[in-house]
């Protein structure tokens, strides 16, 4: 069962900042790199959401490593059905 990633508005924009960044910093090609690995990973995470290490104190709670020094925070919810 697939799951559906919703994203924040935080998360839009940081990743926005992100993409930014390593356009100014190093090249598009960089950024565009960086952009396809974030969703390669993000589509395991619809089709495994139990991956990545669980947090501690929370169990619904999932780091996922996307770079050395990007990691994200995903939060797994039950959505109820309207039918």
């Amino acid at each position: 069962m697939a799951y559906e990633i919703v994203w924040t508005e935080n998360a839009k924009e940081d990743l926005e900042l992100i993409y930014d960044y390593l356009v100014r910093k190093w090249s598009e090609r960089v950024a565009e790199k960086f952009l396809v690995k974030v969703l390669a990973r993000l589509e395991l995470i619809e089709t495994f959401p139990f991956s990545g290490r669980a947090s501690y104190k929370d169990t619904s709670i999932h780091k996922l490593l996307i770079t050395n020094t990007i990691l994200f925070i995903i939060k797994l919810m039950k959505i109820q059905s309207p039918f």
